[in-house]
């Protein structure tokens, strides 16, 4: 899987709040899934990633859909009022250049 961390949506403050450290206190346990995740290390640095693996959000909504259909679902979901609808990423083929690791994120 690779996920744009660019594209995944955050409420306002949010990336203001982890920046200066405001975290769920249950976001260091969560944070051990991040050792199966493949990034460059600037991207590791920016307030976007401890928010992959907070526990606020674990309320949230994903689902994959085949990539044909992915926009006519997004502009679905945001008719229907879920207006922070996007698409966050995609599933690759594996190659032999992949990580061994099972996500991906990128910029």
């Amino acid at each position: 899987a690779e996920i744009s961390l660019r594209a995944v949506p955050v409420l306002p403050g949010a990336q203001a709040a982890a920046r200066s450290g405001l975290l769920s206190s249950l976001h260091a346990a969560n944070q051990r899934v991040l050792s199966s995740v493949a990034a460059e290390s600037n991207l590791q640095l920016s307030a976007g990633w401890p928010l992959l693996v907070d526990p606020q959000t674990a309320g949230g909504l994903l689902a994959m859909v085949p990539a044909k259909e992915a926009q006519d679902c997004i502009a679905a979901l945001i008719e229907a009022g879920y207006t922070s609808a996007a698409i966050i990423g995609r599933i690759r083929a594996r190659s032999d250049t992949a990580s061994d690791l099972p996500v991906t994120v990128v910029a």
